[in-house]
């Protein structure tokens, strides 16, 4: 019953927690957002630099970062310099838009974490009747065994 009313709260708040989000994967089913920044370099795994960047120019540290997608090793080499008139926040900004930033597992970990965060922060509001079964109370209110009566003062079974 419990599980019950936590499931439904779940689905009426959305599992939203303040500054709590789930993580996703990029869908590299869909066309990548402009493709024409970017020229493929090598197939196995899948390697691009900017369109603009020269053929023979090294891609060393010294030049750049490369930003690894950890699910497919895609990379994506990022100038540490304006080219073809963007600069190097953009680069990174739109390599980041098509890669993702965590492993399936790291993904699945997080997410978990954020459900849990949810649960916990939930009001517990329980029904009467699942408190007073929990209690061990009888249809009438009373358990079983001996009371007092406060009336009378006396004991009754």
């Amino acid at each position: 019953m419990v599980l019950i009313t936590a499931t439904l709260a779940l689905s009426l708040t959305g599992c939203g927690t303040p500054g709590g989000t789930f993580l996703g994967s990029v869908d590299k089913s869909k066309p990548r957002e402009h493709p024409e920044m970017w020229r493929q370099v090598k197939a196995d795994p899948p390697t691009y630099v900017p369109a603009a960047w020269p053929a023979g120019k090294s891609t060393g540290l010294e030049h750049g970062e490369w930003l690894i997608d950890p699910q497919d090793g895609t990379s994506h080499f990022i100038p540490n310099e304006e080219l073809a008139g963007i600069q190097p926040g953009v680069w990174k900004g739109e390599a980041y838009k098509i890669t993702n930033r965590y492993s399936k597992q790291e993904i699945r970990r997080q997410n978990w974490l954020t459900v849990r965060e949810s649960l916990l922060k939930l009001p517990v509001v329980a029904p009467v009747e699942l408190v007073c079964g929990l209690a061990g109370a009888g249809a009438e209110g009373v358990g079983p065994g001996t009371y007092t009566d406060k009336k009378e003062g006396k004991r009754k079974r």
